[in-house]
Parts: structure tokens; sequence; C-alpha cells
């Protein structure tokens, strides 16, 4: 039995995990995470894995509530593994520059995709930030691109004009009328100019179709967007930390 945890910017999320069986899961605010060993002190695990992009503070939370959860023999020491890209590892060729720089979060989603079907995909979540990165069907990552994910848009509008105040639920409504409406549909043709420019550039490197695989609490904007095949997944960075401890050898 592992311990599975996704820390973002925004949430952290965790699964606890055997035999590829999702035994228990959840998640809470960033901000909270001085609640994780109070959500986990029922848990008891053999070891865990750790994928966290969320800073120093998160990750001694997250070490604080391991430390309640995971079971250990006499004379052994907790198996905590804190994912750092490989350059060649889980059926992924990393040729990010360094490979270790690649956000462990997009490195786990790349394994989940490479694991699902190898094909070419275009891997993209869509979170506090917006990642759309290009693995070749034969498992090459070959790059990416970043950009703010919706909330982190509005709130740039908000703050940096006077006179742009996005409101109410983000939607993409045509035509654009009105203010809120001309925002919306901003963000989502930004957020899709970034997805449809990594699909282009991988189709011209491989040569034939490649696919979308849409993750993140912040897809539906752009899920209606997208044209050709669209797999969309939730927890994506879980999926591919169960499938990178099962390679460490653990009982995920």
């Amino acid at each position: 039995m592992i311990l599975l945890v996704d820390a973002g910017n925004s949430r952290i999320k965790w699964r606890l995990q055997a035999q590829g069986k999702v035994l228990s899961a959840g998640a809470l605010p960033t901000s909270a995470c001085a609640g994780l060993p109070g959500a986990w002190h029922e848990f008891q695990a053999r070891a865990a894995c750790v994928c966290s992009v969320a800073g120093e503070k998160v990750d001694a939370a997250i070490r604080q509530g391991l430390d309640q959860v995971l079971v250990r023999g006499p004379g052994q020491a907790h198996a905590v593994n804190w994912l750092v890209s490989q350059a060649q590892a889980h059926g992924v060729d990393n040729l990010y520059e360094p490979a270790s720089a690649l956000g462990p979060d997009r490195y786990a989603a790349l394994v989940a995709a490479r694991r699902r079907q190898e094909i070419g995909w275009v891997v993209v979540n869509v979170g506090t930030a917006m990642t759309a990165d290009m693995l070749a069907a034969d498992g090459r990552y070959l790059g990416g691109v970043i950009l703010p994910g919706p909330d982190l848009m509005r709130r740039a509008l908000d703050r940096g004009t006077a006179g742009v105040r996005p409101e109410g639920a983000l939607d993409a409504v045509d035509p654009p009328r009105n203010t809120r409406a001309a925002v919306n549909r901003g963000i989502a043709w930004a957020l899709w100019g970034g997805v449809e420019g990594m699909k282009r550039h991988l189709e011209l490197v491989e040569g034939r179709p490649s696919r979308v695989m849409l993750s993140g609490g912040g897809r539906n904007v752009l899920a209606p967007m997208l044209e050709g095949e669209v797999t969309e997944v939730d927890e994506l960075v879980l999926e591919g930390l169960g499938w990178i401890a099962r390679d460490l050898g653990y009982d995920a």
C-alpha cells in the first residue's frame, strides 16, 4: 500500500493505493496544508511517492503528515520518494535542458500519457498555470509551453487595468459583445493558442496527427474549443505517480 501525493499551487491531492486500486482519495487547498496530518491520521502505508511544486512550507507539512502515516519495521527508514524528473526513465526520454528542471508534475503527466497509449500526445494541464507538453510517439519529450491559467489571467486584468473588471463564471460566449464575454473569450483563445501551437509543432515533427490529453480543474473553458481527438483525464499527475511507484517496485 502506498500514498501518492500531488501538491500543486492551488490544491494538494492524494490517493492511498494498492495493486492498482484506489482505496482512499482526497484533497484540500494548498493554503490549508497544515491540515494534512489530520486528513491522513487514519492512513497506514508502507511508502509514499510525492510530487510537489508548492514550495518548502508545503513540503514540510507533507513530511509531518507522512511521519504519522508511514509504517516501518525496526531499523527501517521511511520510504518517501520525492519525484525528480529523470533524463531516461518510465518510458520517457526527457530532452528538457537540464532534464531535472522539468517540473515533476509535468513529468508525471507525461509518464501517465505514455503508459495509456504510445502515440504522439500533447499533454495539457489547466490549473493555476496551464502547461502544454509534446510527447512523441517514440517516448521523446520534445518540450512545451507554460501560460497563466484562467484565474491568473483574470486577476492580471483586474489588477493591471483601470477599466476591465472580469466578473461572473468563466465561460466563453460568442460573439463577445460585452466586457465579461470579451475577457472570457480572450482567455479561452489564449489557452487554445498554446495548445494548438504545440499540436501543430508535434504534427510537423512526426508527420502524422497527434492527440490531446487534457487534465486540470480549469479545463472546462478550453475543452469545447479543441479539435480532433481529446482524451480528458482526472488526476493525471496521480495516475503518473502510480506508474512510477510500480516501476520502483512498490505495491501501487
